[in-house]
């Protein structure tokens, strides 16, 4: 299969060239579910342009990468939540509003109270 590192030759026989765009190539990947599209890819230190079909499948991206509890503020012992947010798809908001939620309960449960 392919490694990091490996430089993209063609996608379903289209042949890329030095100025194909990441939209250009996620254009060529996408199709639906349960087809397969065919890449080729030249490795280093490898001779020739590799071949590999890779079946499609749904890829669900989150956007809410962490959260977590931070600890307590000193000043009146309330706690800090840290939520990491690296896109904004679609259910952003709700993903968003699930990781408080969770830190709330999570910060209930580690109280001493």
């Amino acid at each position: 299969g392919m490694r990091v590192g490996d430089k993209l030759w063609s996608v379903d026989g289209v042949e890329l060239t030095e100025d194909a765009t990441v939209e250009d190539v996620r254009t060529l990947l996408r199709g639906d579910p349960g087809t397969s599209v065919e890449v080729s890819f030249v490795r280093d230190g490898v001779q020739g342009i590799q071949t590999v079909q890779i079946p499609r499948t749904i890829v669900s991206i989150r956007d809410v990468k962490l959260a977590t509890l931070l600890g307590n503020k000193p000043q009146d012992g309330s706690t800090i939540g840290y939520i990491q947010l690296t896109g904004f798809t679609q259910d952003a908001g709700l993903e968003v509003r699930n990781a408080i939620f969770g830190l709330q309960i999570a910060a209930q449960e580690a109280s001493p109270d």
